[in-house]
């Protein structure tokens, strides 16, 4: 639990106010994560009893880590919902997934990035895209796109080294979750 304590030191400020007296670099972009059952594996701590009150103020989305980057500053948000209950709670976390945008826009963000589970739980997205009403909003993305293209740059290369046309094989695609392949 000491762990959970450095991690979410933020956590316990009011958040609007924290950014309001606190002096943060630019955010270019955000990355939205939902709390996975995995980090406190080896603790009594579970998506039953997690003390979201002693880590999350008024169990909001909190930024807890900045990455700064040759491209750029990414904040990294934790939304105080776990992964095993975002599928049965859609409009809390369709909700909270709002507020990280808010919050990553007021932070500078031009871009969100949803992680984990989160574009499953989101239609890919669709369904926070649909809700934003301001046109002034960060762009939303999951990342499929770019693991598609990986994908095919990556056939396209053996195809090319091998010598081989595409045309007269036969291919089959193993794991690919929900790249949307």
């Amino acid at each position: 639990e000491k762990n959970i304590e450095v991690a979410y030191e933020v956590i316990s400020k009011d958040t609007q106010n924290f950014f309001s007296f606190h002096s943060l670099p630019r955010i270019d972009s955000i990355a939205i994560s939902e709390l996975h059952e995995g980090y406190f594996k080896d603790s009594k701590i579970s998506a039953d009893n997690f003390p979201f009150d002693k880590y999350f103020y008024r169990k909001e989305p909190c930024l807890v880590s900045i990455f700064e980057t040759e491209f750029g500053n990414i904040g990294e948000i934790i939304l105080p919902i776990f992964q095993s209950k975002i599928y049965s709670k859609t409009h809390e976390l369709n909700n909270l997934i709002l507020q990280s945008i808010q919050m990553g826009k007021n932070l500078g963000a031009k871009a969100v990035s949803m992680t984990g589970l989160l574009p499953s739980a989101t239609n890919y997205g669709i369904s926070i895209d649909n809700m934003i009403q301001a046109k002034d909003m960060p762009k939303i993305t999951t990342g499929h796109a770019v693991t598609v293209s990986a994908v095919l740059l990556n056939i396209q290369k053996t195809f090319k080294i091998t010598k081989r046309k595409i045309q007269s094989e036969s291919i089959g695609f193993l794991g690919l979750g929900s790249i949307g392949l």
